[in-house]
């Protein structure tokens, strides 16, 4: 909280045009000035170049660091409008405060489930989705813990989906090498990981920037 409040502008990014993250609340709820990618109903929770700013390209993005850098008065202003907002609205407080009056006067929307009939290959992509889910928990609770509790129950879950999936086998691979070196070579596959998603996410704000 303390770097989102000492930081001039704070960048934030999603890979989804309809993906919220909370990273916009915690800026926000710092008094830190946000600069956000755009996304879908990001309107609704805040006014748009008065308690935030937000940019579509890498080169609007840039346009607007140099802007706001320039224009300190201006950067200070949405940065306490957007606290104040942020504080009047999205803390734990508030929402908590929402969420009981909305019980207390009965208008709590009653949700009528519709069944849905899964496909074949709906159900093997979500299994292979959950597989994977599992065992990346399982590799951090191995990695990161002496209590094997932590992982036994996720590779079992992992199992239980995908007993065959990369990921699983990746935990397989970790286990079998020493804990210190198996976790400089997590970071390093970590590491590997984060730069594919930047390079994807760039060649798609690249390709919408000129195209």
């Amino acid at each position: 909280m303390t770097v989102f409040n000492q930081s001039r502008v704070n960048l934030n990014f999603t890979n989804d045009a309809r993906q919220l993250r909370a990273r916009m609340f915690e800026v926000c709820m710092s008094g830190g000035f946000l600069l956000t990618q755009s996304a879908q109903g990001l309107e609704k929770l805040f006014k748009i170049g008065q308690e935030i700013e937000v940019f579509q390209t890498i080169l609007e993005a840039a346009d607007k660091i140099k802007y706001y850098l320039k224009n300190e008065k201006e950067r200070q202003a949405i940065a306490q409008a957007g606290y104040l907002r942020a504080q009047k609205d999205y803390s734990l407080e508030a929402m908590f405060q929402r969420i009981f009056r909305v019980i207390e006067t009965g208008r709590v929307k009653k949700i009528k489930l519709k069944k849905v009939n899964l496909g074949r290959k709906t159900i093997k992509q979500r299994n292979l989705r959950f597989g994977y889910k599992h065992s990346a928990l399982a590799i951090a609770g191995y990695l990161e813990s002496k209590e094997s509790v932590w992982w036994q129950e996720e590779v079992r879950l992992a199992k239980s989906y995908n007993a065959s999936n990369m990921m699983l086998k990746l935990f397989y691979f970790y286990k079998f090498l020493p804990k210190s070196i198996a976790k400089i070579i997590s970071r390093r596959v970590n590491q590997i990981f984060k730069l594919l998603r930047r390079i994807y996410w760039l060649q798609d704000i690249i390709v919408k920037s000129f195209y």
